[in-house]
């Protein structure tokens, strides 16, 4: 989702409204990634977020229960919506350009990254994003995944996300359980998962074969100084 401002500089990049009508007082719009422009705008992203993080080298995104902003998908607060000239686009082809075009300007900078894109399990209220992901994962190059099924087989890979119990404390936010999180982490290690998060900080596999490498290595405050790095 992008402000109005944005589109009314770039028209012909709005894509999908958003916003959930029932609650919202404006409407929201997400860039359209059938778009070549929309895509190099998330190549240039990513490519400043590598230089910035190279830590970082696993990504999982969440569709959430609204579809993503992704065009003309079913889950779309409003309805199926986008523009025209890209309704008929199959699913399979607009998912799969948006995540190697991710891929693409990784390998650009010489880096190796895995996204995977997830939507949450469907509810009674919800419907599902994508029809097939299987369809979708035989387009996708290695390393690139959707719903936990990455390219160009379709076969399921594991990407843990970790959050130390900090959950277990809701509604209170920032109480760690550092021994919890460490366990996972051991657990995921066994699995052979790749890891993408734990509890705010960033984990790489290629750099700390164990958990307890990765905790010597980063005494200092490591999320702060993620967030003053990605946002310098």
């Amino acid at each position: 989702m992008l402000p109005e401002a944005f589109f009314a500089d770039r028209p012909d990049l709005r894509g999908p409204r958003v916003d959930h009508a029932n609650r919202s007082r404006t409407p929201r719009f997400a860039p359209c990634v059938d778009q070549p422009a929309t895509l190099a705008l998330y190549r240039e992203a990513l490519q400043k977020l590598l230089k910035r993080l190279p830590e970082v080298e696993v990504f999982s995104f969440t569709t959430t229960d609204a579809g993503s902003g992704l065009c003309w998908t079913p889950a779309l607060y409003p309805g199926l919506n986008g523009p025209t000239f890209c309704q008929r686009r199959p699913m399979e082809d607009r998912v799969s350009s948006f995540l190697t075009a991710l891929n693409d300007a990784a390998g650009q900078l010489g880096r190796q990254i895995s996204v995977d894109l997830v939507e949450i399990a469907p509810r009674q209220w919800m419907i599902p994003t994508f029809d097939h992901p299987e369809l979708i994962a035989r387009k996708l190059p290695a390393g690139m995944a959707v719903n936990h099924l990455e390219g160009p087989d379709g076969h399921r890979v594991a990407i843990r996300r970790f959050s130390g119990g900090a959950g277990e404390f809701a509604p209170v936010v920032g109480v760690p359980r550092p021994i919890v999180a460490m366990r996972a982490l051991m657990a995921g290690g066994r699995d052979r998962c790749r890891v993408d998060q734990v509890q705010g900080f960033l984990f790489n596999p290629s750099q700390h074969s164990c958990p307890s490498q990765f905790f010597a290595a980063h005494r200092c405050p490591l999320q702060s100084d993620l967030l003053q790095r990605s946002s310098g």
